[in-house]
């Protein structure tokens, strides 16, 4: 355990996770890519005669695309799981409230698409497998709103700004990567900077 590092990921919407050492991971965005096919199966669904047998193999298309939209999603969560578990002896991640990202209905489709309570469901039983440490950061600390290199607090950003610009030190960081280091460098509500 002692040889290996300790990572702060940053779950996020665009990318699926952005580690504290730089190392990003792209979503697959198994659903969106699939949307328009999906929707017309569905479409093909309703208008097919109930009971009849080319209903019944339009349902098992949609069935099918279902299964692969999840297998995609599972599998990408599976293999980036493994290596934050494998690789690292503390693994700190934001104990995101899901439910709550589900009820704004401009990004619910998208939070959904990247699986955020599955990443964090395997990466706990898996942790315990490979004798890795979970934590899991307050949901409330600003992870994005903190910089890196100074420790200075700015106040609320908006989710739209990519790029994180310190106004003290002029510090600038993908705001991703920035929220990932504080995440790696938070420890029960005390945050240290780099110094």
């Amino acid at each position: 355990l002692a040889d290996r590092p300790t990572i702060g990921v940053d779950i996020g919407i665009k990318e699926l996770a952005v580690c504290s050492h730089g190392e990003v991971f792209e979503n697959p965005k198994a659903y969106r890519h699939q949307s328009k096919r999906m929707k017309r199966l569905q479409r093909s669904v309703t208008q097919k005669v109930k009971g009849s047998n080319n209903r019944k193999k339009a349902v098992r298309k949609l069935a099918k695309l279902h299964a692969k939209v999840s297998n995609i999603r599972k599998d990408s969560i599976h293999k980036l799981t493994y290596y934050l578990a494998k690789n690292h002896s503390i693994v700190r991640i934001e104990d995101l409230h899901v439910k709550a990202f589900l009820k704004n209905h401009k990004l619910a489709g998208a939070i959904a698409d990247c699986g955020m309570y599955e990443f964090k469901r395997q990466l706990e039983y898996k942790t315990e497998k490979f004798g890795s440490e979970l934590i899991l950061v307050d949901r409330f600390f600003p992870s994005s709103q903190i910089c890196s290199n100074c420790g200075n607090h700015r106040h609320k950003m908006p989710l739209k700004s990519r790029v994180y610009v310190c106004p003290d030190c002029g510090h600038t960081e993908d705001r991703d990567l920035n929220a990932a280091k504080n995440i790696d460098r938070w420890f029960a509500d005390i945050f240290i900077p780099v110094a």
